[in-house]
């Protein structure tokens, strides 16, 4: 696979990916633009080579719902492209949400309690990455400090694992990502904690949403 070539500027390629989601009727209201990435990672792993090659640029809208984004940019408009800023594929996910509850949102306390009950979870990256260095340096902290909250929508409830993988969530909900400091200090990149905005689901209500609450 050869690197893309004559690949225009982000501006430009931003442009296009806005002229191509309003042709499919997104509102620009309901979304915010994400940087533009550069796709060469994956390739890279597959192969066990280190390149600075760039093999496609991708521009992300991410959808949002009342001010808040979705982890992942799972929902939302996104554009790939390759020579000469040419369209390789697009996709646009976009599901009829309806509110469905409001519930109370919780308080630092709350937050503290559920990172030490085991409802948080390190980044998907560092996890799949095997980053030995971060997850380490997490299970010997002696004390985590919260830096940053960003609270995103996600597919599902939090901690609540579908009993089917095949089949999409019918629900979305707030989750967290928080940015946290630890105790000793490490070097590298922030660490993230992805952590429930939500009370857990009672039992009776995760079954009848087809969930299964997830074992401690």
């Amino acid at each position: 696979m050869d690197s893309a070539t004559n690949i225009p500027s982000d501006e430009v390629l931003a442009k296009r990916a806005w002229d191509y989601a309003f042709q499919l009727g997104v509102d620009r209201e309901q979304v915010t633009q994400e940087s533009v990435e550069n796709r060469d990672v994956q390739y890279q792993k597959i192969l066990g080579v280190e390149t600075n090659q760039v093999f496609w640029r991708i521009v992300n809208l991410s959808r949002r719902i009342d001010g808040f984004g979705f982890f992942e940019n799972v929902e939302g408009f996104s554009a790939h492209f390759g020579n000469n800023g040419q369209l390789k594929q697009c996709s646009l996910s976009w599901p009829n949400l309806e509110p469905f509850q409001i519930q109370q949102m919780p308080n630092g306390e709350e937050i503290v309690n559920w990172i030490r009950a085991g409802r948080s979870m390190p980044e998907p990256e560092v996890l799949e990455d095997q980053d030995h260095n971060r997850l380490h340096a997490l299970r010997n902290s002696k004390k985590l400090t919260i830096t940053k909250i960003t609270p995103l929508y996600g597919e599902g409830f939090f901690g609540e694992m579908p009993k089917s993988n095949d089949v999409r969530s019918d629900f979305v909900s707030l989750m967290m990502v928080l940015e946290v400091a630890i105790e000793p200090q490490t070097t590298g990149r922030a660490l993230h904690l992805l952590c429930p905005m939500l009370a857990p689901l009672p039992k009776e209500e995760a079954e009848a949403f087809g969930l299964q609450p997830k074992q401690p």
